[in-house]
């Protein structure tokens, strides 16, 4: 598949967004009860790029992601909105307001 589409997994997960060779390429949304929404951009079927992931708990993350981890600068937000923490993360860890040396 390249282009749009819609997947359908038995679990009851959903994905609706771009593909190229049949797998998550570009903007996209994936939708999991058990997961959360993720919101953005993919490469190679993992997040990567700009995006934004809900939590069931109903925390955020928005910011940049790298090989389907956090990496990069972003900001999470409690459920009500407020900010938790901002700053830079690296292989899906929280760094600091600083971004690492090599970036």
């Amino acid at each position: 598949i390249d282009g749009k589409g819609t997947y359908y997994n038995a679990k009851g997960s959903v994905y609706v967004g771009e593909y190229r060779d049949g797998i998550r390429h570009g903007q996209g949304t994936y939708t999991s009860a058990n997961e959360g929404i993720y919101i953005g951009e993919y490469s190679d079927g993992l997040y990567n790029g700009r995006g934004s992931f809900t939590y069931p708990s109903g925390e955020k993350y928005v910011g940049d992601w790298r090989v389907g981890k956090r990496d990069g600068y972003g900001v999470e937000y409690s459920t009500n909105g407020a900010t938790i923490r901002q700053g830079y993360w690296l292989n899906d860890y929280y760094i600091g307001d600083q971004p690492p040396p090599s970036q």
